[in-house]
């Protein structure tokens, strides 16, 4: 009697043994997406189980995982707190795998962003660097208003920030930063997206945040692939 063995579980056994004895992050990814898509409590779990053990290797998309995990109760109880550590592991991770690959990016943008996340002093000169080029394109807080209620994604993002740490003029006032952050975000635009959430974080809204943070975490993976290829 001929015994037919299905070609997809004999790839699934593979990616198991992989996952399992050689413990390699994209095995235990993958295996943790096929228990996920099980859609029973113990796959749920498993595939948290498989998605932490990937995560624990700095594997950015598992890490994505873990905060939607935490984020939506999946294997384990809702933590939006938990959710904004991980998705803020992605972007993390993401730069990581970016700088990691010089031959698409320029070396020296790749030294100026190791700078930019190693040391808190460029950091802020650099920011303080871009406010003045923008201050200076938009020439006043009134011009960068006008765009910003025009629909201007990045001027309502820029506004937010005049507004959140009292530049240009502009008290500080963290209802109106919120205000411009979110409607910056609510078009997409990344540096919106990103203040919006820190801001929700600031401000002790956590599942606001992980939605957020998520959204960014996406924006990070598409900036990634735009340099290192699918």
């Amino acid at each position: 009697m001929e015994i037919w063995i299905d070609p997809r579980l004999t790839e699934y056994l593979k990616l198991r043994k992989k996952a399992l004895q050689q413990r390699e992050a994209p095995a235990l990814f993958q295996l943790g997406q096929i228990y996920l898509r099980l859609q029973t409590s113990g796959g749920k779990k498993q595939a948290f189980s498989c998605f932490r053990a990937a995560a624990a290797h700095g594997y950015a998309q598992a890490q994505f995982m873990m905060g939607v995990c935490h984020e939506k109760g999946i294997g384990i109880r809702k933590n939006f707190r938990r959710a904004v550590e991980w998705y803020q592991k992605v972007d993390n991770s993401v730069t990581c795998d970016v700088m990691d690959h010089p031959g698409p990016v320029d070396e020296a943008e790749n030294e100026t962003l190791r700078l930019y996340l190693e040391s808190p002093r460029f950091a802020a000169s650099m920011d303080a660097i871009l406010d003045a080029r923008q201050a200076s394109a938009e020439h006043t807080p009134d011009a960068i208003r006008e765009a910003a209620e025009r629909g201007d994604a990045d001027a309502q993002n820029y506004l937010g920030h005049l507004y959140y740490y009292g530049r240009e003029g502009l008290e500080k006032d963290r209802e109106q930063a919120g205000y411009w952050y979110r409607k910056s975000a609510q078009q997409g635009c990344e540096a919106g997206v990103l203040h919006w959430a820190q801001f929700c974080k600031w401000s002790g809204d956590y599942e606001e945040a992980a939605r957020w943070y998520r959204q960014y975490a996406l924006i990070r993976f598409r900036w990634r692939e735009e340099r290192l290829g699918p």
